[in-house]
């Protein structure tokens, strides 16, 4: 599996691995004359499973083990830079569209290339909008999906997807506390499934330098319901919170927080 598009650069892409697999395929400049025909069914496939990388603007050949471009892809198509172009066009490649991806754009020595990351979609299955098949994925070749493939699919919807996001840690000196740390982050429900109820297990150092680490016997009220307990057992001794809350609905974004004093109170 290759890294995530964002951490792509040129002397990555110049390195990678030429070769066709299960999360990559290669393409000419000119699959872009007609992309419904030439990657539909490449970003359904990948969307159904387990995503991939689109590459455009490579050129076909058997005598590199690396990536060479073709020279014709031009940064701009139809009035538009050519990440716009192509961010509205995989849009309308699938139904339902395709919503989880990125697009980024290298020029290198021998010329441009362009790169479509398409992620694991929770809004599987989706159909070429073209051919109107569902796809999935085989080694280098895409293939329509069967009917039990398909339901298959469809069984994910029945669970939650969630996903922290907006991770901050910010350090503070009061009266009461003394030297303390909070922990604030964002939980969201990425699915397309209401979830219920939510529980978090959060491993936390016992010090931080030198200096122990306490869990806050009052956390924000928004948190919800909170234990702690020390796992001194484990290889890694660490103190063990949870967190437990309740229904999220998808899209929804839930404020969390954790409030770590660096100090022991005097707990009598």
């Amino acid at each position: 599996m290759n890294k995530p598009l964002e951490d792509w650069d040129n002397a990555y892409i110049e390195n990678l691995d030429v070769t066709e697999k299960s999360t990559l395929e290669l393409k000419g400049s000119d699959s872009l004359n007609n992309p419904g025909s030439s990657i539909g069914d490449v970003v359904s496939a990948f969307a159904n499973f387990d995503g991939g990388h689109i590459i455009i603007g490579a050129k076909d050949t058997q005598a590199s083990t690396t990536i060479v471009p073709d020279g014709n892809l031009t940064l701009t198509r139809e009035k538009q830079g050519l990440k716009e172009w192509l961010e509205i066009k995989i849009h309308r490649l699938s139904d339902p569209p395709v919503r989880n991806f990125d697009v980024k754009v290298f020029s290198l020595t021998g010329g441009n290339l362009a790169v479509i990351e398409i992620k694991r979609s929770d809004y599987a299955p989706h159909q070429d909008i073209e051919r109107k098949l569902f796809y999935g994925r085989n080694g280098s070749l895409c293939y329509p999906l069967s009917t039990t493939q398909i339901k298959d699919i469809l069984q994910r919807q029945k669970t939650p997807i969630l996903e922290i996001r907006e991770l901050q840690i910010n350090k503070g000196f009061t009266r009461e506390k003394g030297e303390h740390f909070v922990l604030f982050f964002m939980i969201e429900n990425v699915g397309r499934v209401v979830c219920r109820t939510h529980f978090l297990n959060i491993r936390m150092p016992l010090k931080i330098g030198s200096k122990p680490v306490i869990i806050d016997d009052e956390q924000p009220s928004f948190t919800g319901p909170v234990s702690e307990y020390v796992d001194e057992n484990s290889q890694d001794a660490a103190h063990v919170v949870e967190l437990s809350g309740g229904m999220i609905y998808p899209g929804q974004k839930v404020r969390k927080a954790l409030r770590t004093p660096q100090f022991q109170k005097n707990r009598s």
